[in-house]
């Protein structure tokens, strides 16, 4: 799991080699997978997928997917996403965390890449128009100066140019 947090693809390959078992959980519930995909290891995502390994949510519900997502790391993300064996919902659920997180991540803030992927997710909610999926309606939060998350392209659209409102879309979304 060290070798998979710390990008090691050469002594991640060799430990799968011999036989290690891809899908050994940490304390925490994670996996090694959730280690490289969390750290942006994509290339040792790929290894572990290759080997065997399941994709588990850890003891915090969250999936490496999620957990990429949640740490912005996109290339990773955006490679889960075009797994075949994820849902539609899975990949609205990631992407929208990716952008949401892009707008709040202290070390990787960029509102390019939050309205980037809030706005691939939203097309993906209505790309069906006879089936689209909409957000669920939540409370609008104080803290969060009262903001209600946008529900449709244009409403997000609109706020693409306003660094506060696509930061309280991703507060409000996280």
């Amino acid at each position: 799991m060290i070798a998979a947090y710390k990008g090691h693809l050469e002594i991640v390959s060799y430990l799968l080699s011999q036989g290690a078992d891809p899908n050994i959980r940490a304390h925490c519930g994670a996996t090694a997978m959730h280690f490289a995909a969390e750290n942006g290891h994509t290339f040792i995502v790929k290894d572990l997928l290759g080997s065997g390994a399941l994709v588990l949510k850890n003891e915090n519900g969250m999936t490496p997917l999620m957990s990429a997502a949640e740490r912005t790391q996109a290339e990773v993300v955006e490679f889960l996403v075009g797994k075949s064996d994820i849902t539609l919902e899975e990949k609205i659920d990631a992407l929208e965390l990716l952008g949401a997180s892009f707008a709040n991540d202290k070390e990787n803030y960029c509102l390019t890449s939050a309205y980037k992927y809030l706005y691939k997710t939203m097309q993906l909610r209505y790309q069906d128009p006879n089936n689209i999926i909409r957000k669920p309606e939540c409370e609008p939060i104080a803290a969060y100066q009262n903001w209600k998350e946008t529900q449709t392209l244009e409403e997000l659209e609109a706020i693409r140019n306003n660094p506060n409102a696509l930061h309280m879309e991703g507060l409000a979304i996280r």
